[in-house]
């Protein structure tokens, strides 16, 4: 069971809290029956007094929404709540798979399907099931999607100039139809970088403020990608990748050679969510190694209910070696191998905001489309300050929270007025926190030091 490899038993226990958990454990292996899993669903009968309860863990919705748990679980106890039958068949899951049979789910699994679960395996059968092309169609393939996408950016550079000669005071350009519509015919050219690169101009045009300043150094960047593209071929390896990122054009992993990769600790400082509510997907996972310092990204795409394979909880230590996609500035990355059970330990070092701005120049000198670069700020201080958010470091230095970041209270209430390190990503403008680690009550909790709150759901890990 693929799906389960990468989940613990405490991280379970951290998702429906010690009490359902330790009723869960109190359910005895001895007394279940019928276990059997199909990649997609976990089931078992559990026999409680004059009824057996039919319990199902359904992997593909606990796999898409981990910190939701209940609409995975379903048992014919019929528990408002978090079942602990499910939560037990769950548990038993992860510590002891092999006890599960591989076959067909049985009727009372299928009655649980909904219309949307029916879609996913759907297309989960499909991808499994597809025929990889040879090495001729795929050198076909690959030129066909490089002649729509230069068809779509030559569309999209008239678009461009079209845009600047009537003057960005154009009304149309502060609503979002005006972008939309443009996003989806790059949508339709397999540029998806590009389309939510335009959506989110939008977005600055609508928000209002100094948003004809930003929108203008966005556009600038998008007509020299357009420039660039123009030269692909005789621009060196690293740009080539930055240009295909940037258009949502990405490598592939069987496209890198056999290069030396780089094994560490590796810390999960962040996760991020990108376009959660349209049919395409992306999750981006930041990582820093312990030891080489080096930060990472594992960058992963989704279409429709199909869930992510990358399960990683932020907080968590990874033992993984990872290999560097090409790049003027590499960040993202794929995990060539990996050792042993992903652990909680917290241990990582931040640096203050000017050198992390520093950090930044050089790589925005390195990668000029580079919109996202992980920052780990340590004894920084959240405050309130003209009007606004911002993180202030011992030097006095501030950095201002993105107006997306909705736990701003939460990192103020941690923080508590007192230095903590706080990761995040920059990008450029605004600084979206993504985690904070938070100093333990050495009286209420003497055996741990330092706790990890993930504010994608605002959890302590």
């Amino acid at each position: 069971m693929m799906m389960l490899k990468q989940w613990t038993p405490e991280q379970i226990i951290r998702l429906v809290g010690t009490g359902k958990t330790a009723a869960a454990k109190r359910i005895k292996l001895a007394y279940w029956s019928g276990l059997g899993h199909d990649n997609y669903n976990l089931w078992g009968s559990l026999p409680d007094g004059r009824e057996t309860y039919q319990v199902t863990v359904d992997l593909l919705k606990f796999q898409r929404s981990p910190r939701n748990l209940r609409p995975a679980l379903h048992c014919t106890c019929r528990s408002h709540n978090h079942c602990e039958h499910g939560v037990a068949l769950l548990l038993l899951g992860i510590e002891q798979p092999d006890l599960f049979s591989l076959r067909e789910a049985p009727d009372f699994v299928q009655e649980t399907y909904d219309q949307d679960a029916r879609r996913a395996r759907k297309q989960l059968d499909q991808k499994h099931n597809r025929v990889l092309p040879s090495a001729d169609l795929q050198t076909r393939l690959l030129a066909e999607r490089r002649a729509r996408i230069t068809h779509g950016i030559e569309d999209l550079s008239q678009w461009l100039q079209s845009m600047i000669q009537f003057g960005i005071s154009d009304p149309r350009i502060r609503q979002y139809e005006y972008w939309d519509s443009r996003s989806e015919r790059l949508i339709d050219v397999q540029a998806p970088g590009l389309a939510s690169w335009l959506r989110q101009m939008g977005s600055i045009a609508v928000a209002g403020g100094n948003w004809m300043e930003r929108l203008l150094k966005e556009l600038g960047s998008l007509y020299l990608l357009i420039e660039a593209f123009q030269r692909f071929d005789s621009l060196p390896l690293g740009v080539q990748g930055d240009i295909r990122t940037a258009i949502g054009w990405h490598q592939k992993q069987d496209e890198i050679p056999d290069q030396e990769g780089i094994r560490d600790q590796w810390l999960v400082t962040g996760k991020e969510l990108l376009d959660s509510d349209s049919w395409f997907r992306t999750q981006r996972t930041w990582l820093c190694g312990e030891s080489t310092d080096q930060d990472a990204l594992l960058l992963e795409f989704s279409t429709g209910d199909e869930p992510f394979k990358t399960q990683f909880m932020p907080g968590q230590s990874l033992d993984v070696e990872l290999v560097y996609f090409d790049s003027g500035y590499p960040l993202r990355a794929f995990i060539r191998n990996s050792y042993g059970e992903p652990m909680s330990d917290h241990t990582t070092q931040g640096t203050t905001v000017n050198r992390a701005l520093t950090m930044y120049a050089h790589a925005v000198a390195s990668n000029l489309w580079l919109t996202a670069f992980p920052m780990i700020l340590q004894n920084v201080i959240p405050t309130r300050y003209d009007g606004g958010w911002v993180i202030r470091d011992e030097e006095q230095v501030y950095l201002p929270i993105s107006e997306r970041f909705q736990n701003r209270w939460i990192l103020m209430a941690i923080s508590g007025d007192s230095p903590i390190t706080v990761t995040g990503v920059w990008d450029g403008v605004e600084f979206m926190p993504l985690g904070a680690f938070v100093p333990y009550n050495r009286q209420t909790h003497p055996r741990h030091s330092i706790r990890f709150v993930d504010f994608s759901g605002a959890r302590a890990v």
